[in-house]
């Protein structure tokens, strides 16, 4: 006689036990005999073979579920790791992540027009290399630990990073394809009778995520010592974010991520060798990679990571320069002694570096110092700035020399806008600035005369910004007559902004007191900053802060301020823009707690 089928309800009890949270009534007939198959590693069909067995005959072992076949469109290398991935046992992300490969794989394999498989498909396997490189750190470290405990043996490091570079060459693979498909969708979209396919991604999304499977890459090859290949990887990365920002100009993240390559692929070429033009191409990638994070940062005031990033190549090349110099001076402390000019010249050019070398530190300081502003509860942005913070010129976040130059009163003969070059974001984009004055003046004045026959030159003064305002001070100490902490809305007092003409419509005792008035401007009220190209502007690096409060003397709202060099103008300009971001949003104290001495942090 033959032995009854299990019972449902028998099955379900062995579910329960076996199961930690599991009930069977959750679901139906066929879904419970799906899960006694699953959990027995039997075939669908085999629920109820054991009906017809006698009671006493060996049980025939039962195989687990096999997994579908994957699309021979996957290389072979990568089918193998996917196997092995979805075998039974294997850890649960990795086969979950991998059963995704193999769904939108399929999917791609079927309508090869349709883009957004292909472009899932290389999401998934990224993902899965990096959960891959996830777990080869996390056996680093144990490995590490049993070292430490002298029982620790060396496990197939390279292999994951070979696992990993598979998966990330099959990804960049994946988006390629994925961008031809939408290519190819442009095209037909130019034809009113080609309807373009729905939910389709962008094309810059799949640019950038290709970048950002070079750039991962290039990190797997790495440590496997191809230097080479490490090169094309990040070369390839950088064209890829440039294509992601020629679809969408202004990303701060494809931004941040490019300057990211370029950077590294300056350290590449050091690792490489010291050549003269390696040493040229360094200076350029560098110099790159400032401009991209500074973009970024005009783009997202908020944008905490790029502002730690622009500090940290400041910091780097900053060290870099420090190593030179102590090289150089060692290396030269053995020679015969030059005649007096050489000595000269030498001294000259140990003072240039010597200022060079503080301007570099001083503007790491500066950005490291707004990143932690931006958000204090990061660790690494905290124990940064207890490096670099003795680097700024406290208590103040920035200061130097700017001659500041005020507006025209009217709009007659405004320049025209191929004049003025905004190059910041956010509300600076919309900090047009008014047309630099072109009267002649009495001296007194910042005002600058573009007329050759009435050339005046604006005086420099010593500027110092903290957490509240940007004024001009009496000395490089910081000692300000009155007009520190910039308490007040628009700019406060700043006679030296005002013509000759308007200082003489007033009295005497208000045309007095205009004069010695000391320049604030509270950042709270600073709407927008940008630098300029303005023709009868003076010689130098220009920037105009616009301010919206409308409180203040100076024509426009606003005013301009030149600086020495390049350098500084944009240092500048980073600086009013972040921290009068933190003052607008309610963050200033953030900024004052990052400069205050240590005595007197909560």
């Amino acid at each position: 006689m033959a032995a009854a089928a299990p019972a449902a309800s028998t099955v379900a009890q062995l579910l329960e036990r076996t199961i930690p949270g599991f009930r069977a009534h959750a679901f139906g007939g066929e879904e419970l005999t799906r899960a006694s198959a699953a959990l027995t590693g039997g075939r669908l069909d085999d629920a109820g073979a054991d009906a017809d067995a006698a009671p006493d005959s060996p049980r025939s072992p039962r195989a687990p579920l096999a997994p579908p076949p994957l699309p021979s469109t996957l290389p072979p290398r990568v089918r193998e790791l996917l196997d092995r991935y979805r075998a039974f046992g294997a850890d649960p992300r990795a086969r979950e992540l991998a059963c995704a490969v193999a769904q939108h794989a399929a999917a791609a394999a079927a309508d090869p027009s349709d883009a957004a498989a292909p472009h899932h498909l290389g999401l998934a396997l990224q993902e899965l290399a990096a959960l891959r490189q996830d777990q080869q750190q996390q056996q680093e470290q144990q490995q590490q630990q049993q070292k430490a405990n002298g029982n620790g043996d060396d496990d197939d490091e390279e292999g994951a990073d070979a696992e990993a570079a598979v998966l990330l060459r099959a990804a960049c693979d994946a988006y390629a394809a994925a961008v031809r498909a939408l290519q190819q969708q442009q095209q037909q979209a130019q034809s009113p009778s080609s309807p373009l396919p729905a939910l389709q991604p962008r094309a810059q999304s799949a640019h950038y995520n290709w970048g950002v499977a070079l750039s991962s890459l290039s990190a797997a090859v790495r440590r496997r010592g191809d230097a080479a290949e490490v090169r094309r990887c990040l070369e390839r990365a950088s064209q890829q974010y440039a294509a992601s920002l020629r679809e969408s100009p202004g990303n701060p993240q494809a931004l941040n991520n490019w300057a990211l390559v370029l950077q590294e692929l300056g350290q590449q070429l050091q690792q490489e060798g010291e050549q003269q033009l390696k040493q040229a191409e360094r200076d350029a990638l560098v110099r790159g990679a400032l401009d991209k994070f500074r973009l970024a940062l005009r783009a997202r005031p908020d944008f905490d990571r790029g502002c730690y990033n622009l500090g940290t190549v400041y910091y780097t090349q900053a060290c870099a320069l420090q190593a030179e110099t102590g090289h150089r001076a060692g290396g030269g402390a053995g020679g015969g002694a030059g005649g007096g000019g050489e000595q000269q010249q030498g001294q000259e050019a140990r003072a240039w570096r010597s200022a060079v070398l503080r301007g570099l530190y001083s503007s790491a300081g500066q950005y490291i110092c707004l990143a932690h502003a931006l958000r204090p509860q990061r660790d690494v942005y905290r124990r940064s700035l207890g490096i670099v913070r003795q680097m700024l010129p406290l208590p103040f976040l920035r200061a130097g020399y700017l001659a500041p130059v005020a507006p025209l009163a009217s709009s007659a003969g405004r320049p025209s806008p191929s004049s003025c070059f905004p190059l910041g974001g956010g509300g600076a984009a919309a900090a047009t600035p008014p047309p630099a004055p072109n009267d002649a003046d009495d001296g007194d004045s910042f005002y600058y005369c573009s007329d050759p026959q009435h050339y005046g030159q604006p005086r420099r003064r010593w500027f110092v910004m903290d957490h509240a305002s940007l004024r001009v001070a009496e000395d490089e100490t910081g000692a300000s007559g009155g007009g520190g902490g910039g308490g007040g809305g628009g700019m406060g007092g700043g006679g030296g902004l005002l013509s000759s003409r308007a200082l003489a419509s007033l009295s005497p005792a208000d045309a007095a007191a205009a004069r010695s008035a000391p320049l604030a401007v509270a950042l709270a009220d600073v709407s927008g900053v940008c630098r300029v190209a303005e023709p009868s502007l003076p010689p130098g690096e220009a920037l105009w802060v616009q301010c919206g409060g409308g409180g203040g003397r100076s024509a426009g709202g606003g005013l301009y301020l030149i600086a020495d060099d390049a350098d500084s103008a944009d240092a500048w300009v980073d600086a009013l823009l972040l921290a009068s971001y933190l003052a607008r949003s309610g963050q200033a104290g953030q900024l004052q707690q990052a400069l205050a001495p240590p005595s007197r942090r909560g």
